[in-house]
């Protein structure tokens, strides 16, 4: 069930999911922040992405060598906000999304948590809140 189209120059035309993804993936926590605040729907929501080998080496110190592409197909898979800024390992990204009610025990298609997913500083995000 997408969304209509928010208006952001960067992002004319995406749903409201591939922009969440899009700024998480790339880390942008105050553009990100704003549209959760305006979007609370959006912190939980299934995000339909495909998970690969990272042979183009998006994510900085990804120590499981996977990573999300955004397809918003149901057929290829889901996971959320929290995965995506984990695996990116955006720390306090992932601390930002907790924060604003991120439930941090929902699980991806592969029926992973998003501390599973964690890859570099986002690591210690999750060490912080134990």
């Amino acid at each position: 069930n997408l969304q209509p189209p928010i208006s952001n120059p960067k992002l004319e035309g995406s749903s409201l999911e591939e922009e969440a993804f899009t700024l998480a993936r790339v880390g942008d926590i105050g553009a990100l922040e704003d549209l959760v605040k305006s979007n609370p729907e959006v912190i939980n929501m299934m995000l339909y992405v495909h998970e690969s080998h990272d042979l183009e080496g998006k994510v900085k110190n990804n120590a499981t060598k996977r990573c999300y592409t955004w397809t918003g197909l149901p057929k290829d898979g889901y996971t959320h906000l929290l995965h995506v800024a984990a695996e990116a390992g955006h720390k306090e990204m992932v601390l930002m999304l907790i924060e604003n009610d991120a439930d941090d025990q929902l699980e991806d298609y592969r029926q992973q948590i998003a501390e599973e997913k964690a890859n570099g500083r986002a690591k210690e995000a999750f060490y912080e809140l134990k």
